[in-house]
């Protein structure tokens, strides 16, 4: 197994001119990225589509490969159950939630982690990036909250959020992200 992780990964684009899918989506992103013009993403599709590494790749373009030097933080958020110490991926341009865990069951603590991130981290450029996976895991109802908090941080922060099912073109959070649908590999 360990040697078929490491083939996948060898080729698994990091830069834009590196992939072989979704060209005229990559096109239109590389138009974006050159522009110098940073929006809130919201990247969505079947799982197995390359939400994530596209939002990667997204990140390597402005930064570098240095956006792939990543370490685990630790936050200490309060919640309802008390509290938490809670792990985040960060490079020095870039925060990863993954609301796959448990961890993430209660909505103060994704909107808890938010705050600490905007208001305590530093990162060595103009904004704050916070990649968010996976949100299809969380309700409809911190959804809105998330919205709130993007609203609120437009000034210092860009989120990237992939879902992996969804329809956002009535959905209240969809106005404040470029949305990009990515169809499952053919």
């Amino acid at each position: 197994e360990m040697s078929i992780k490491l083939l996948k990964d060898k080729y698994k684009p990091k830069f834009f001119h590196e992939y072989q899918l979704h060209i005229e989506i990559i096109k239109s992103l590389k138009n974006l990225v050159d522009s110098d013009f940073l929006s809130n993403f919201l990247v969505y599709g079947p799982p197995g589509s390359g939400k994530y590494v596209l939002a990667l790749s997204i990140l390597t373009e402005i930064y570098g490969t240095n956006i792939h030097n990543k370490k685990k933080i630790y936050f200490k958020i309060k919640s309802g159950n008390g509290n938490k110490e809670v792990e985040i991926i960060a490079s020095q341009y870039h925060y990863e939630i993954l609301l796959n865990s448990y961890i993430f069951n209660d909505k103060f603590t994704i909107i808890n982690i938010i705050k600490e991130i905007v208001r305590n981290q530093s990162v060595n450029q103009e904004y704050k990036i916070i990649l968010i996976k996976n949100c299809e895991n969380i309700s409809y109802e911190t959804l809105i909250l998330l919205k709130t908090l993007v609203e609120i941080y437009s000034n210092s922060t860009r989120f990237i959020l992939t879902f992996s099912r969804g329809n956002f073109n009535d959905s209240k959070i969809s106005g404040l992200f470029l949305k990009i649908r990515l169809p499952y590999p053919k």
